[in-house]
This record gives structure tokens, C-alpha cells and sequence, in this order.
């Protein structure tokens, strides 16, 4: 605005003919304005391909990605700065004619804006050239990241990778409005105002992002893993800077907030080294000892030769006579985790078991219960006292017999010596 209004005011004092005076006398300049943004497209596309495309040609014949994403990343910044070189130069070559013919008209203010103009343009270049270097620190991350056993560190690449992004972009935006005249000190001073009151209405999303960098750190869990987190079941699909994403065995999704999970105890249970089984077997009552004791060394021998299952404990006994059945604890742990070859060794065990008691005629049976059923005598005599107290009291155990029956038995006595 500066720059028409100074316009504006000495285009009054200028004439046809020095203005017709100035572009006859400047001619050459003007040339070398135009011959330096010509050659800077002329350079551009010397580097695009020639330079670029040999070297491209090179990074191709190797089996590293790294290098081709570090031409890709350099290709379109390098051949784009030659142009702003010679916009510069064209605009230093003007000024200096504008400061001998033209100085009133076009003063050295005007060549400092186009000059503030390009050291941002300058800047912006260098930021994008960071940007662009940024997702090649992120491929080189991810390549380290791919020969860990934990894939908790791939759903980190993206987020480190944003996170550079969003410093380099910081950086040339503080830069660009540093050149540009302003005070960065005052801008903040009044982010710093608006920082406090942010957070205070942020509270939720920056205990999150805690969270989440307290899973990083930690690492209870990672992408793939099978979890309990509270009352959210199932597997983790995706962990982020404000929740975690966890895929239900019913194929429903939970988003659940990282403040939550780094709170909550987390059972995991993709990290378990074996599985267990435990069984209680019920024989039925009447079965002789000695048929016992060969059912449980019977099974015994089948976990002990069976490569399945983990040698370092196990356990079969007779445990406990249960209310409707004689019952064997079978308790041992499978090598394998995963479920579906969990849930077929458990069958193909079991059905082992089965197969071994019944060569050994052992009877397995379910729960039960015995009810006995008798008449309702009804109402009558009740036996004598004394036959009650004969089998209550037996081995002629001395017992208390009321005064009535003591009456009546000394009264029978006498009746029989008379």
C-alpha cells in the first residue's frame, strides 16, 4: 500500500518525457532483469532433468528406497529456488536503476518489500524442503521400526512424522513473520494469554495425549495384541494421541480415551507363554480304587508323551470325593497361544482322555442327585421310650427315664411277685 500511495504522489511530478527519458536510458538493465529470470527457468529445467534424472537413474539401481526419497524429497525445492535466484537478481538489477533515473517514483523502500517478499518466499522454500525431508526421516524410522517384534513402534512412525512436520512448519511460519517486520516476542506474549485458557478448556485432551505417551513408554500392549482394558474386551487396531481403537470379538469398534487405559489395569492376554487347561473328571461312586489309580496313571502317561503339552507342570490326581461323583483333577498348560490351535489340541487331548478311561472300564458321569421316597406312616402310636433310648444310648449306656415310667414299670413289677 505504501508503495501506490508513493506512487500515486510522485506520478504527479513526473513527466512523458523523463518517464520516456528513464526506459530509453535503462534499456540494458531491463535486458538483464528479463535474461535473469530466463536463465533461472533455463536452469531449473537443466536440473530437473538432467541432474535430477541421472541421479534418479542411479538410486533406481539400488535395492534402498532411502535414496530415492531423499532426490524425490530435494527435486521439486532445488529446481524451484533457481527461479526465486532469478527473481532476485532481476529485482537487484531494477533497483539499481531505479535508484539513479526513477528514484523519486520507485524509492529504496519499495525495493526492500520486493526483497522481504523473496527472503519469505526463500523461507517457505526451506520449509518445504523439510517437509519433505520429514517423511524421509519417517521412512528411515520405519525401516528400524519394522525389525523390532513389537508393532506398537509402526503406529509411531506417522505420529513422529507428523509431529516433525508440524515443528518445521512452526519454525518457517516464526521465521517468514520475522522477516516480514513484525515482533515475535509480542505474538508470544499473546499465544501465551491464549495458551492458558486453551488449556484449561483442553484439560480431557491433554490428559489423553499423557496417556498416550505413557503407553509408548510402557508399552503394556501393542497393534494386534488381545487386551482387557476395564470393561473394553478385544483386539487393538490403533493406538493414537487421544484413544486407543480396539476391535471387539463381536466386530464392533471401542474408542477408548488413553487417560482411561493408562489408568485402568490391563490384562493382555497375547503375551501369555502357554495356555492352560484344567479339568475335573467325575467317576462314579462304586468304582474300586485300584481302577482309579490306573485311570490317573493312564493320563499321566498321555500328557507326559504328548509334545503339545508344556512339560515344565502339570498335574493329575485324585482331588476330592464331590457330591455326586469321585473326581480326578487333570490341570496342564498347552505350548501353543493361539486360540484356534488352542481350542484343537484341547479337543484332540481330551478326547485322548476319554479314549484311555474307557479301555480302563472307568465310568465318567454328570452330576447328580438321589432322592428316597417312603410312605407317610400317618398319625398313630409313637414307639416306646424305652426302644428310643436303646438306640440313641446303646452299650448300656445309663440314661434318665421319666418318673411316669418308672411308676409304671416298679407297679409291674409287683404284680408279677404277687
Amino acid at each position: 500500500m505504501d508503495f501506490l500511495k508513493s506512487l500515486a504522489t510522485d506520478s504527479k511530478d513526473l513527466s512523458l518525457d523523463s518517464i520516456t527519458g528513464a526506459f530509453q536510458g535503462s534499456y540494458q538493465n531491463y535486458l538483464l532483469a528479463f535474461l535473469a529470470i530466463l536463465l533461472s527457468f533455463f536452469l531449473r529445467r537443466v536440473i530437473t532433468d538432467i541432474v535430477i534424472g541421472r541421479l534418479t537413474k542411479l538410486t533406481k539401481g539400488t535395492e534402498n528406497k532411502f535414496d530415492d526419497l531423499v532426490i524425490e524429497a530435494l527435486e521439486r525445492p532445488l529446481s524451484w529456488s533457481t527461479v526465486l535466484l532469478g527473481f532476485y537478481l532481476a529485482v537487484q538489477a531494477l533497483h539499481l536503476e531505479f535508484g539513479e533515473t526513477l528514484s523519486s517514483a520507485l524509492s529504496d523502500d519499495t525495493a526492500a518489500t520486493f526483497t522481504k517478499i523473496l527472503s519469505v518466499a526463500w523461507i517457505l522454500m526451506l520449509g518445504w524442503l523439510g517437509l519433505n525431508l520429514c517423511d524421509v526421516i519417517g521412512h528411515g524410522i520405519e525401516l528400524v521400526t519394522k525389525k523390532t517384534e513389537n508393532r506398537l513402534d509402526d503406529m509411531l512412525v506417522p505420529i513422529v512424522r507428523r509431529s516433525l512436520k508440524m515443528f518445521v512448519g512452526l519454525i518457517a511460519f516464526i521465521f517468514a513473520i520475522q522477516n516480514l517486520g513484525y515482533s515475535i516476542s509480542a505474538l508470544l506474549a499473546g499465544f501465551s494469554v491464549g495458551g492458558v485458557a486453551l488449556a484449561l478448556a483442553s484439560k480431557d485432551t491433554l490428559q489423553n495425549f499423557f496417556g498416550s505417551i505413557m503407553i509408548f513408554v510402557d508399552r503394556p500392549f501393542q497393534v494386534g495384541d488381545w487386551i482387557v482394558a476395564g470393561t473394553s474386551e478385544g483386539v487393538v487396531e490403533e493406538v493414537g494421541f487421544r484413544s486407543t481403537r480396539i476391535r471387539t470379538f463381536s466386530r464392533t469398534l471401542i474408542t477408548v480415551p488413553n487417560s482411561k487405559i493408562a489408568h485402568d489395569p490391563i490384562n493382555n492376554y497375547s503375551r501369555m507363554e502357554k495356555r492352560r487347561i484344567k479339568l475335573r473328571l467325575g467317576i462314579a461312586y462304586g468304582t474300586e480304587a485300584a481302577r482309579i489309580q490306573a485311570a490317573v496313571n493312564a493320563i499321566r502317561h498321555l500328557l507326559k508323551n504328548d509334545e503339545r503339552v508344556h512339560q515344565d507342570f502339570w498335574l493329575v490326581n485324585f482331588d476330592e470325593f464331590g457330591n455326586s461323583s469321585l473326581n480326578i483333577l487333570v490341570y496342564f498348560f498347552t505350548k501353543t497361544t493361539d486360540w484356534a490351535t488352542f481350542m484343537q489340541h484341547q479337543q484332540e487331548i481330551g478326547l485322548g482322555i476319554i479314549g484311555a478311561l474307557e479301555t480302563l472300564g472307568v465310568e465318567l458321569v454328570r452330576p447328580t442327585q438321589t432322592i428316597n421316597l417312603r410312605q407317610d406312616p400317618g398319625p398313630g402310636e409313637p414307639p416306646p421310650l424305652e426302644e428310643v433310648l436303646k438306640v440313641a444310648c446303646p452299650d448300656g449306656m445309663k440314661y434318665p427315664v421319666p418318673e411316669g415310667e418308672n411308676e409304671s414299670e416298679s407297679s409291674a413289677d409287683e404284680n408279677d411277685e404277687g
